[in-house]
């Protein structure tokens, strides 16, 4: 018996991303709950409404305005993880991912490589010791919280007053998380109201808030620093985005399940499928794209 997993997924743009993406890990037996940014256009936002109409475990929603380093992206990530609660009680974890993302690792292995009752991100404590200027990586993590941080008109973040640095741990890692079913329950939830409402006015929230508040917790016994995604730094400050050739490289030795950033034109289509299909092992509907272009025209 196959234990379904929930797919957050949030997009805004790229159609040929997120289209390859969805028919790379499409089954009838995971959900898959897609958030919309709010600024999307008409046609990206019509395209992804026409998955939810033609396969029935595909969920759509449009509830936050997303931006980078905004508070939006968590905003979104729990409002996906609510309604992947409350329309399936199979699931048992919860995978982020964004429409650049592609699999390096076929379903099976993905689902073999999660650990029952245990969520899975990168993270590392931020310490807080009045010697911070001795941790260049700590000082700027540490910037995150030490102001108060709004979205202003455009979405973007508005850095305010300085305020007192956090009277809980401060934990950051990476955006892209697994989290248990209990995990994404208690993250949606009203506890530790506290933790919650301070990390809601730092920046760059969505590297920092589900390892923070389960960190602070009870629940952070079975959290594990593993992680999901990979995301090749060297052209900071932004991550390096893959073309075909250099994602069919990546797959041959990848160690985590999944990749990022994956451009949006890879040239010819089928030889980008033959490339998933080599990873994949096939896919369970290999006509997905033709089926969805076929039907949003």
């Amino acid at each position: 018996m196959v234990v379904p997993t929930l797919y957050c997924i949030l997009v805004h743009w790229g159609p040929r991303q997120t289209l390859r993406l969805m028919r790379s890990i499409y089954n009838r037996y995971d959900v898959y709950v897609i958030h919309v940014d709010i600024k999307a256009s008409a046609e990206y936002r019509n395209l992804i409404s026409s998955l939810e109409q033609l396969f029935p475990n595909v969920l759509v929603i449009s509830t936050q305005l997303c931006q980078w380093g905004g508070q939006g992206l968590v905003c979104a990530t729990q409002d996906m993880l609510s309604v992947g609660l409350s329309v399936n009680d199979e699931w048992q974890h919860a995978i982020l991912l964004s429409g650049t993302h592609l699999p390096t690792w076929p379903l099976d292995r993905i689902r073999a490589w999660l650990i029952p009752g245990k969520s899975m991100f990168r993270y590392r404590v931020v310490p807080i010791t009045g010697n911070e200027s001795e941790n260049p990586w700590a000082v700027g993590r540490l910037n995150r919280v030490r102001w108060h941080y709004t979205v202003n008109s455009d979405g973007r973040m508005q850095r305010g007053r300085e305020i007192e640095l956090p009277d809980f741990t401060y934990v950051s890692g990476g955006q892209w998380v697994v989290l248990t079913r209990e995990h994404a329950a208690y993250s949606v939830g009203h506890e530790n109201s506290g933790i919650r409402s301070r990390l809601m006015v730092t920046d760059i929230l969505d590297e920092a808030f589900f390892q923070t508040m389960l960190f602070n917790s009870e629940h952070f016994k079975n959290c594990v620093n593993e992680l999901s995604t990979f995301t090749d730094w060297s052209t900071v400050p932004a991550p390096k985005s893959y073309t075909l050739p250099e994602y069919l490289a990546v797959i041959k030795d990848a160690k985590h399940p999944f990749v990022r950033k994956i451009y949006e034109d890879l040239g010819d289509e089928d030889a980008v499928f033959d490339a998933i299909d080599s990873v994949m092992g096939g896919v369970e509907v290999p006509d997905f794209v033709d089926i969805v272009k076929k039907n949003t025209k």
